[in-house]
């Protein structure tokens, strides 16, 4: 068995680059693991544990579903919290401008439903996660820090492909392998 989950691996561009160190800077002392550069990823649907065959499965359905959709982009775009001030978990970067990546989420979540994954239970609500929240005592600044950068646009981000990944947890932290990578059309090129 593997853990697995399909994602968007994300190149961050010097204003992310910058935000990510700001909030690393400014939050040194507080309990909070930030991404790596390396592992930043925008997750479209995690699987966990995936046996052989399912594994196989998904990657149909990914050489299929990509087949039928054009390269596309989005925009990152403020920050902000999953909870609340109170009782932060997740600091994540917005994203807008992403229809065509809403339709590429719903297509894989319907097709992996079908294939017999359990349904997930919540909403999508699209976004970057840059850090997990364990511990806070000085959430004024963090409050600080997402008024700072409520607004402002990031950086834009082209997808090409959809990632695959086996996800390993070392005592190190997160390691993200790719188990494949499936290319998305050309602009312009006819879907198969």
């Amino acid at each position: 068995m593997k853990r697995t989950f399909i994602a968007i691996k994300l190149e961050a561009g010097e204003k992310l680059k910058k935000l990510i160190c700001h909030f690393r800077d400014t939050l040194k002392n507080e309990k909070i693991k930030l991404v790596e550069e390396e592992n930043l990823h925008l997750t479209l649907r995690f699987l966990g544990n995936t046996d052989p065959s399912q594994l196989m499965k998904v990657k149909q359905l990914l050489l299929e579903i990509c087949g039928q959709h054009t390269e596309f982009g989005f925009d990152l775009t403020g920050t902000g919290i999953f909870k609340s001030l109170r009782k932060p978990r997740v600091i994540w970067v917005g994203i807008t401008h992403g229809s065509n990546l809403q339709a590429v989420y719903y297509q894989i979540n319907n097709r992996i439903e079908k294939a017999g994954f359990s349904k997930e239970n919540d909403s999508w609500s699209p976004h970057l996660t840059i850090g997990r929240i364990r511990e806070i005592k000085y959430r004024n600044l963090l409050g600080d820090l997402l008024e700072q950068y409520r607004d402002i646009d990031i950086q834009h981000v082209n997808v090409y492909e959809i990632i695959y990944y086996e996800s390993k947890i070392l005592p190190s932290g997160p390691v993200y392998i790719p188990v494949e990578k499936f290319f998305l059309n050309k602009a312009g090129e006819n879907a198969k």
